[in-house]
């Protein structure tokens, strides 16, 4: 039975924890982890690649991430997350640890450019574990308490970010495929977890449905289409995911540019960074939504990430980067809001799918934004490069011009929530009556 709500900041933090909801942080932790301690890497395994050629590998990464998010779109997030509806959903957080750590023993055994798209192919493949950790987290959560623990998948990825990214950049100093082999042992012993000791996750597993329905990716994401709630809110999300991605995917090639960052400053700088995003959704997210909601809280994030964006091209300098950066750590509030926001539109045994249907659209806005900004960086560090030698690399806002983009996007996103979300509020009215009247089985509101 989970605890009821108490007044006060440490009840805002605390309500809605169970054995269930923590330990599928910890096996949600491993999964991030296997990512942090790789991900300042694997770009840099990719520029070693090309002979340290930033504009080519900048191209290719653009290629690769967006074959990796457009294999994932079609089967990894529409299939198998509304397939985790029919079963025990513990089996696809396996199968996701899996493909992590097939991918890192291949990179491992032959760092190529080859190996890295293979790596990829079988990463979008086995692309399902966020999807199905967020519904299993909907499964094991009151709706009161569903936002503030979908927050948690945001506080194992800022840890993850933090704690796998340091250590990350510290052991490529010494050997880039060091990252790669501990980000394999995470994700075995994350599967060893997650086989003993997260609780079966099956209460509302569809035992009598078809199959046949499930493996059909395009019924699957036709779901964020069934009423005007869900697709304002797929609008949002979409342009938010766009907005992140032309940041995340080219930071890396980025700051080794614009400021000649190596993989240990650069895993400091994530260590600083997921610890801030850590706190935001550890604390910040639970006592915000306690007190002025998601729909509110969803705005004051997209407000921060406009200020980013469109500031960041105009930084010349690593502290001021640090400075602005930062603070905008707070902008973390989207995320969380806007998953718990979706699985309010949904049924307790449509949990699966309507988080794999979210998922795919966050390939969607990560292949589009991963594969905008690795392109479009590489276009400008060729136009900055073309001004030489009367303007040094990275002296202008030319290699920025992915962050206003991804400012673009946001500003796309929050004016969407701003003239629809009354949509949104009205659908939630209408699934709040149907739970209340003990119907287990509704799928989403009536259009």
């Amino acid at each position: 039975m989970l605890e009821e709500e108490a007044p006060g900041i440490l009840a805002s933090i605390t309500h809605g924890l169970n054995w269930s909801v923590i330990s599928l942080f910890v096996c949600t932790l491993a999964y991030m982890l296997t990512h942090g301690v790789r991900a300042g890497v694997w770009s840099i395994v990719l520029l070693e690649a090309v002979d340290n050629d930033v504009e080519r590998a900048a191209y290719l990464q653009g290629a690769i991430t967006g074959g990796y998010h457009l294999i994932a779109f079609v089967v990894a997030n529409p299939v198998f997350g509304t397939l985790s509806d029919y079963t025990d959903r513990r089996k696809f957080l396996v199968f996701g640890l899996l493909g992590v750590a097939i991918d890192s023993i291949l990179i491992t055994q032959r760092p190529t450019v080859n190996t890295l798209i293979i790596g990829a192919v079988i990463r979008g493949l086995s692309h399902c574990f966020v999807a199905v950790a967020a519904s299993s987290i909907a499964e094991v959560s009151t709706p009161a308490s569903r936002g503030k623990n979908m927050a948690l998948i945001g506080v194992a990825y800022g840890i993850g970010a933090a704690g796998g990214q340091l250590v990350g950049g510290h052991l490529a100093a010494d050997d880039l495929m060091l990252p790669f082999y501990v980000s394999a042992a995470v994700a075995v012993l994350g599967i060893l977890f997650t086989v003993t000791c997260v609780p079966s996750l099956d209460r509302y597993a569809k035992r009598e449905a078809s199959w046949v329905d499930a493996i059909n990716p395009v019924r699957n994401i036709c779901i964020m289409f069934d009423t005007p709630a869900l697709r304002v809110l797929s609008v949002v999300y979409v342009f938010h995911v766009i907005g992140v991605h032309c940041m995340a995917s080219i930071l890396v090639l980025y700051t080794r540019y614009k400021f000649d960052w190596d993989t240990v400053e650069f895993g400091n700088f994530m260590f600083v960074y997921g610890i801030l995003i850590a706190l935001v959704q550890a604390v910040v997210v639970r006592v915000l939504f306690s007190t002025i909601g998601e729909a509110r809280s969803l705005v004051i994030g997209l407000l921060i990430k406009i200020v980013e964006f469109f500031t960041v091209p105009f930084i010349g300098t690593s502290y001021v980067f640090y400075c602005v950066v930062f603070p905008c750590v707070l902008s973390a509030l989207v995320w969380p809001a806007t998953r718990a926001l979706f699985s309010r539109q949904a049924g307790m045994s449509n949990q699966g799918q309507i988080m794999g249907a979210l998922a795919t659209l966050t390939t969607l806005g990560d292949m589009v934004g991963d594969t905008l900004a690795a392109e479009i960086l590489g276009l400008a560090i060729a136009l900055e490069r073309s001004l030489k030698p009367s303007v040094p690399d990275g002296s202008t806002p030319l290699a920025g011009v992915p962050f206003f983009f991804g400012g673009l996007a946001y500003c796309i996103s929050l004016f969407w929530w701003l003239r629809y979300s009354h949509l949104v509020t009205e659908s939630e009215g209408e699934m709040a009556e149907l739970e209340n009247s003990g119907d287990a089985e509704f799928k989403v509101a009536a259009p």
